[in-house]
């Protein structure tokens, strides 16, 4: 009994003190974390007049998700990303990156793998299967066009059923079915709805353009289309 009074009164004095005089033990303060920005998508690398953001930017500068990329008549932009692969954006072309797609704004594009978002259709490789894939989605005063130069394509919205565009094909939507039979055309798929037809063609057949044209496609359009099924739609490293 007088070791546990000895103890308590041994206590006594400390449990009078005042809070404010007791020793604290030290707390290290959280440290914020550094504000985290955008991923960073693509780098990019330019030839002629290319803007980002409506900003005029050097060669070697960094994209990232939510960026808009435009070039001019003399522009040409590559984005290269190793996880992505690389995008080229031809001259007078607008396009949008986001983390797992670009949207095609106005202008001509090619993908050796990313999505392209065309309106609201998604064109992508075909499949996993589809090795080493190079794609062209084109779209100038409204008027579309999508090349599968290496490996099949596919054009796809909710809600409808995809096209599947074969390798060394491309296709163009035709809303006017009536002018022309399914049996007239080089090869036609129905496309997801409210979009018409979709009339695919061999891009080796020189009267593809000329049947584009006689659906009433300007001479803008028929210039986009010989643009983007010449030589110049082939990348220089395929």
């Amino acid at each position: 009994m007088r070791l546990l009074a000895s103890l308590i009164a041994g206590l006594l004095p400390l449990s009078t003190l005042p809070l404010s005089t007791l020793p604290l033990p030290a707390v290290p303060l959280p440290v914020p974390p550094p504000p985290a920005g955008p991923p960073v998508v693509r780098h990019l690398s330019t030839a002629g007049t290319v803007w980002i953001n409506a900003t005029a930017l050097p060669s070697g500068s960094l994209i990232y998700n939510g960026d808009t990329v435009a070039t001019a008549e003399n522009g040409f932009a590559l984005l290269t990303a190793p996880e992505q692969g690389r995008v080229e954006i031809r001259r007078d072309t607008l396009v949008s990156v986001a983390a797992r797609e670009i949207t095609l704004k106005g202008g001509v594009v090619a993908s050796d793998g990313l999505p392209v978002r065309l309106g609201a259709d998604l064109v992508r490789p075909a499949g996993r299967g589809e090795s080493n894939p190079w794609f062209v989605v084109a779209d100038r005063d409204g008027q579309k066009l999508v090349a599968a130069y290496r490996g099949s394509v596919l054009v796809a919205r909710e809600g409808g059923e995809p096209l599947v565009i074969p390798e060394g094909f491309y296709a163009v939507p035709s809303n006017t079915p009536d002018e022309k039979t399914e049996a007239d055309l080089p090869g036609t798929n129905p496309a997801p709805p409210g979009g018409g037809h979709w009339a695919i063609f061999s891009l080796t057949s020189g009267t593809a353009v000329a049947f584009i044209v006689s659906l009433g496609a300007t001479a803008v359009f028929a210039s986009m289309v010989a643009y983007t099924l010449g030589q110049e739609s082939v990348s220089p490293s395929n």
